[in-house]
């Protein structure tokens, strides 16, 4: 192993990645440029909890509230192989396992937007009929009830990023590209060079809302955790030049 100097061992070992810089994007499917279509027009027009998902204010909170979030694993399925030489097992690979889903927890802002969009959300998958629509007899309010889930084309979406990157890196709002230097080193000639790690997932959808517990306790923040489905995820790196809006003033 070569010599190596006080510097460089400083410059090895003193920058570990650190757990609490990273970004979440929860873009919704359908199409978007038509509000009278998709999950967008079920979240304006058809739900108790109106919400438009394309506010920048919604969008900046679900992208900047989410407190905690897990970078998914994977495995590989092996078949077992024995007596194909003497005394000796094998395992040869088959199969790539994905994790079956993947959780998130956010602050839950004091308008409860949080709740409305991802309860929007899974509400329109298995699509709820809301008391207020014309049809109100045939409400979930009621005591007889039934509802005809949605196709998945319908609810999937492909663009479902966590992105991770670190202090000296200037970021702007993945989510909804309104600018937010994180504070820290900023370097704009690394900024140009670095690349930051995206994680997308494929056929993504909110599969569960955990229960959120009240009490007449010492009070604290209220957290929300969504539980994501999903058929796989891929990594890339993206420069991140994509995502910085330059030296601050």
């Amino acid at each position: 192993m070569p010599h190596r100097s006080i510097s460089d061992i400083k410059h090895i070992i003193l920058k570990p990645a650190l757990t609490h810089l990273f970004l979440v994007q929860f873009p919704i499917p359908g199409n978007l440029a038509n509000v009278n279509e998709g999950l967008r027009n079920w979240m304006l027009n058809y739900t108790d909890l109106p919400l438009d998902p394309l506010d920048n204010g919604v969008t900046d909170k679900i992208s900047l509230l989410c407190s905690e979030a897990n970078l998914p694993g994977s495995s590989l399925l092996t078949h077992e192989i024995n007596n194909d030489y003497t005394g000796q097992t094998e395992r040869h690979a088959y199969r790539r396992s994905y994790d079956d889903r993947i959780d998130f927890t956010f602050y839950v802002d004091e308008r409860y937007d949080i709740m409305k969009f991802f309860h929007n959300w899974i509400t329109f998958i298995v699509n709820d009929k809301s008391p207020k629509e014309e049809v109100a007899s045939y409400g979930i309010n009621q005591t007889t009830y039934n509802s005809r889930v949605r196709f998945p084309s319908d609810y999937y979406t492909q663009e479902m990023k966590i992105v991770k990157f670190e202090k000296s890196i200037g970021l702007k709002d993945y989510a909804s590209g309104f600018s937010t230097p994180f504070t820290g080193t900023y370097n704009s000639q690394a900024n140009e060079q670095e690349n930051v790690l995206v994680h997308s997932f494929v056929n993504a959808y909110p599969i569960s809302m955990n229960s959120i517990p009240v009490s007449y306790d010492q009070p604290s923040l209220l957290k929300c955790t969504i539980s994501f489905s999903y058929s796989r995820y891929y990594v890339g790196l993206e420069n991140a030049s994509n995502f910085s809006k330059g030296d601050p003033d």
